[in-house]
């Protein structure tokens, strides 16, 4: 795929296309060179999908060069908050009525294929720090925030089925895996990304240390924000992208003090500051964009191994459609109610609510968790079509749609290129 980057740029697909074709063909319905049993082999498929996410997650969080702020947080918030909300309450209305699941399997179904994706959802994501493009930044922020927000009703479907513990009238459910997890999940990230992030311009700017390591500064952030997470009971997700976030956010603080600063050694020393957490930033975004590309590569594959023919039901199908085309732009427009958006821009994020490993991972740690193998074939036959189709649809889509978008602004499109 990287020799053959530069064909499939131009091509109505995405590399994550490419990759399910591969999946398929050297998974059980092609030449079983892969032969993955969703129930027997769950801990491996959640770890995989797991490390791809986080450094998906980490990097989204890296590319927002967006104060906090600022109004164009509105969107994604709204949308991993209530959007979430919504989605999970339509989707698990949908699968009652045209798949006649029991309500408590329907929920977990919605809370599963709620999420938006943060690794195959690259292409429409943002491409470079500087990048203001409202559409971009909704759904970067929505696909870095969402999979923390997806996982307590998750956790709330695998409580309806027996399979965790909600508590009286729900209140550990609520106190501890929505409220508690939450935020320390956030604090816990953004504290990590800002001290280690302050730490290594501290380290290389007076000590001449911490030089030439940025892809382990990358890996060890991303290892620390998500162990120390897990370890406090908090969302681990939540800590990559808070964390990433953070260590952006440090050249936001930087900026200021250079510009308001008047003459004399300070100004140069803030603006050493700056340049060292520019360059610190940059270089552990191109290795995290590499490993993300990796992951993405091992996720679709997985995928691909684990689709079976008889999971192609006509009506399946039609449930996926519909979560895409009728779900998705009802929750956005509710969601976004009252912002400032062009119909162009809204009619893109609504179409881009694109599903991939978040959910491949919350299928598999469902599974993991005590989830019963009845339970676990009715849920897997219809989230992994979902997710399958979407990389399909979204993936022939992507492309043309984005070019198209660009040259309505009048901007060079970066769609399959990101960059630093």
């Amino acid at each position: 795929m990287a020799i053959a980057s530069s064909i499939v740029d131009r091509l109505p697909m995405t590399a994550g296309l490419a990759y399910l074709v591969i999946g398929v063909l050297i998974g059980p319905q092609g030449s079983r060179l892969i032969d993955l049993d969703l129930v027997a082999d769950a801990r491996l498929i959640e770890h995989v999908t797991e490390v791809a996410l986080l450094f998906s997650l980490f990097s989204a969080g890296l590319k927002l060069r967006v104060a906090l702020n600022e109004s164009r947080w509105k969107a994604p918030v709204r949308l991993a908050s209530v959007g979430v909300v919504l989605t999970v309450v339509l989707i698990a209305g949908l699968a009652v009525v045209m798949l006649r699941l029991p309500w408590h399997v329907a929920l977990l179904v919605a809370a599963i294929v709620a999420p938006t994706d943060p690794v195959l959802a690259s292409e429409v994501q943002v491409t470079h720090p500087d990048d203001r493009d409202r559409v971009r930044m909704a759904l970067t922020g929505e696909a870095g925030l969402n999979d923390g927000t997806a996982f307590p009703f998750v956790l709330l479907g695998l409580a309806l089925v027996g399979a965790h513990e909600l508590g009286a009238f729900g209140w550990k459910w609520l106190v501890t895996d929505v409220m508690w997890a939450s935020a320390v999940g956030l604090a816990t990230g953004w504290g990590l990304g800002w001290g280690i992030g302050r730490l290594v311009v501290y380290l290389r700017q007076e000590h001449d240390q911490a030089h030439g390591v940025d892809d382990f500064v990358a890996l060890g952030l991303i290892a620390a924000s998500y162990g120390a997470a897990l370890a406090l009971h908090g969302y681990g997700f939540l800590a990559v992208f808070a964390a990433g976030l953070s260590m952006r956010h440090l050249e936001t603080e930087a900026q200021p003090l250079e510009d308001h600063s008047v003459g004399g050694s300070g100004t140069g020393d803030r603006s050493g500051a700056r340049s060292s957490v520019q360059n610190l930033t940059r270089k552990v975004l191109s290795f995290n964009l590499q490993m993300e590309r990796i992951g993405e590569v091992a996720v679709v594959i997985v995928l691909g191994a684990l689709l079976r023919l008889n999971m192609l039901s006509g009506i399946v199908l039609l449930f996926a459609l519909a979560t895409f085309l009728l779900v998705r732009p009802l929750v956005v427009a509710l969601s976004l109610w009252g912002i400032r958006l062009s119909k162009t821009q809204a009619a893109l994020i609504s179409w881009f609510g694109v599903r991939g490993a978040g959910s491949v991972f919350y299928l598999a740690y469902a599974i993991g968790h005590g989830l019963e193998s009845s339970h676990a074939a009715m849920v897997a036959n219809v989230v992994l079509p979902t997710v399958a189709l979407s990389v399909v649809v979204h993936g022939v889509s992507v492309t043309p749609f984005m070019l198209a978008y660009s040259r309505r602004r009048g901007i060079k499109s970066e769609v399959c290129t990101p960059g630093p």
